[in-house]
């Protein structure tokens, strides 16, 4: 069985939650502008944690949603145990993560060990994590963006402020396409 980019990338990291974030109103027009957004709110978030650049691990994917096509994002994130508590509800209060997206409907929940699903729903059509289902509706996720974090921990090279340099020679092949960290 062939082995993706994504999928090789998330299995280099343990995850700590599992997100989705959608739009209310108008959607985003492309999957760019849909991962620029995306972009800017894991920087909030980063900020918010105060965790360096280097320390901060999460895998992004866009994708259309099966009823009506509307472009949102899925989010792998890594994080310290001290601030899982920014993705929980408690009652009667939003959570943190959430207050920083405040462009939709968010979920987010912790991911339970390798066996978790989200690992699979996180790769799907990446020859391995779709099933015939997944691979046949318009939600292909083909779109995806990986912290230069994550990137480094696979062993893959970077430049600064772009999360997918080193893997230009095999972007055609899967499929994907980039957002530089410097247009946010």
């Amino acid at each position: 069985m062939r082995v993706g980019s994504a999928t090789f990338l998330v299995s280099a990291v343990k995850w700590d939650i599992f997100g989705s974030l959608t739009f209310r109103g108008i959607a985003p027009a492309s999957a760019d502008v849909c991962a620029g957004i995306g972009l800017r709110w894991l920087r909030a978030l980063r900020v918010r944690m105060s965790v360096p650049e280097p320390d901060w691990f999460w895998f992004l994917r866009v994708e259309r949603g099966e009823a009506g096509g509307r472009l949102h994002l899925h989010v792998l994130l890594r994080v310290r145990p001290v601030f899982r508590s920014l993705f929980l509800v408690r009652q009667g209060h939003l959570c943190v993560a959430h207050r920083l997206w405040a462009r939709g409907m968010t979920t987010f929940r912790a991911v339970e060990g390798w066996s978790d699903p989200a690992y699979s729903y996180s790769l799907k059509d990446d020859s391995c994590g779709a099933d015939s289902y997944e691979s046949g509706k318009s939600a292909r996720a083909r779109y995806w963006v990986a912290s230069p974090a994550l990137l480094a921990r696979a062993g893959l090279q970077q430049s600064a402020g772009d999360p997918m340099a080193g893997l230009s020679a095999s972007k055609h092949t899967l499929a994907m396409s980039t957002v530089s960290l410097r247009d946010c």
